[in-house]
């Protein structure tokens, strides 16, 4: 079996161990782009639970990733693999990120403002920004919401094993999802477990809280498997 992580900067392990969020951003790793940092990766959650589980180990998990990116490289791992040997394992980030293609690259965009995009972008990411209010979160939120619950009817229909949380908000709502919806949400419950994050304008949690999280998720696993 193998357990298919997907997810963003939290599923990736950032920060866990060092400082860095992509692997590119230490001088060694820069041909690994985006992917998570080696030593990061090592001790976060999904790869604790792979150790735990004695399943083999597949993760597309991404910084600053959009929920349009995790469902879209979560159906492209499907279709490759088996069905019957994988166990998707996804966490969920918040709703108002996107996901743009444009000539053939996808860009991850969020309302920090602070995003890379192309020149010929520049004025869509403006107005996406300046367009980041209350309401259009809480749409966002709602649309996201249907979206997963709608994988989770496919998911079923193929009788694939599956596993979903919210990093930071809530999108499970009022859906019945059984088993396979985890009640907590990530952020929320390692703060109530006593943890701190990094540093205090950082989101992200130590090795000691990724091991945590992943003997909290051992429960709603061992229903599923």
């Amino acid at each position: 079996m193998i357990l298919y992580i997907n997810g963003d900067s939290h599923s990736a392990g950032a920060e866990a161990v060092n400082a860095f969020c992509f692997a590119e951003d230490d001088p060694r790793y820069q041909h690994q782009r985006r992917r998570p940092h080696p030593d990061n990766l090592e001790v976060c959650f999904g790869k604790v639970l792979s150790r735990i589980l004695n399943f083999g180990f597949a993760i597309d998990a991404e910084s600053a990733a959009s929920n349009d990116r995790i469902l879209r490289t979560t159906k492209e791992f499907v279709e490759k693999k088996s069905k019957r040997d994988i166990f998707l394992l996804i966490g969920w980030t918040t709703p108002e990120r996107e996901e743009w293609l444009h000539q053939d690259q996808y860009y991850q965009v969020n309302a920090s403002g602070i995003d890379s995009v192309p020149e010929e972008l520049q004025e869509k990411y403006k107005h996406f920004v300046a367009n980041c209010n209350g309401e259009h979160y809480t749409a966002k939120q709602i649309e996201w919401s249907n979206k997963i619950y709608e994988f989770h009817l496919e998911l079923n229909e193929q009788n694939i094993k599956h596993l979903f949380f919210d990093t930071f908000t809530n999108l499970k709502r009022d859906y019945d999802y059984g088993e396979n919806y985890v009640q907590e949400i990530y952020y929320n419950y390692l703060k109530e477990q006593g943890f701190n994050t990094k540093t205090a304008d950082s989101y992200h949690f130590d090795k000691r809280a990724h091991t945590k999280w992943a003997n909290h998720l051992i429960s709603y696993l061992q229903k599923l498997i």
